[in-house]
């Protein structure tokens, strides 16, 4: 074998390992990769009883989602959180006569549209 064959056989090798040892390294996260924050704490009068419904991130960056129970008129909100927790009531449920507006809101889907 020439010695620029040996050159590229090598240079070959090289990247056929890196590649090959790049997908074990991103797969194995280092012990600080997760961390989790608590942005916002519900006293009940901003809502309560999240459940199960995450919130969902709208097309500006925030997190909007609902609550079941709390709120002015304790039958739940509609909230908009900043990613920094800055907390937003956009709607208190219950707020016409017979709760013509809903009660107990459940989850959100943003639609193609973005609206909720």
């Amino acid at each position: 074998m020439t010695h620029a064959r040996k050159r590229i056989y090598c240079a070959l090798c090289l990247m056929l390992a890196g590649a090959m040892a790049s997908p074990a390294q991103e797969e194995q996260a280092s012990p600080d990769a997760v961390k989790f924050k608590t942005l916002v704490n519900f006293d009940g009068a901003d809502g309560s009883g999240q459940y199960s419904f995450p919130p969902v991130q709208g097309t500006d960056g925030n997190l909007f989602g609902t609550a079941f129970v709390g709120g002015a008129n304790s039958d739940g909100t509609f909230f908009k959180m900043t990613p920094a927790g800055k907390l937003t009531t956009l709607y208190n449920f219950c707020a016409q006569p017979n709760c013509a507006d809903g009660a107990g809101a459940g989850g959100l889907v943003l639609g193609t549209d973005g609206n909720f």
